[in-house]
């Protein structure tokens, strides 16, 4: 990760629902973060079922917030969204919105300055 020591959040996807997922939204809602190089989220990236793929963003400067919303669509019709933030006062948030019969779980994040969250979508709760 490369955030020049600023707040940053990564967000690692693990897909173990039988169908590949395709992003076709990922915004940065705020002009204070920015992308990590090589962790950006983009229109046509493709998640493979049994595949992960990892997002990261970070603050522009040092009291700033990271924070990032990607959307993807499933094969069969389903949707998940996800936000993720790390905001200026060290509160980390990963929230999820799941179609019907997608389930996930949240591996425990680091906490402070960097976070790093880990998220399993199954179809199977």
């Amino acid at each position: 990760m490369t955030a020049d020591g600023n707040r940053s959040i990564e967000l690692q996807v693990v897909n173990k629902a039988a169908e590949e997922f395709v992003v076709f939204s990922a915004i940065i809602p705020s002009n204070d973060c920015q992308w990590i190089s090589g962790e950006q989220a983009k229109d046509g990236q493709t998640l493979k079922s049994g595949g992960s793929i990892t997002w990261g963003v970070a603050a522009k400067n040092a009291g700033g917030s990271a924070e990032a919303e990607v959307r993807l669509k499933g094969a069969k019709g389903s949707n998940i969204g996800f936000e993720f933030k790390n905001l200026y006062n060290g509160i980390a948030l990963v929230e999820v919105e799941l179609s019907a019969d997608i389930y996930y779980s949240v591996q425990p994040a680091t906490t402070g300055e960097q976070v790093l969250c880990k998220v399993i979508i199954s179809t199977v709760a």
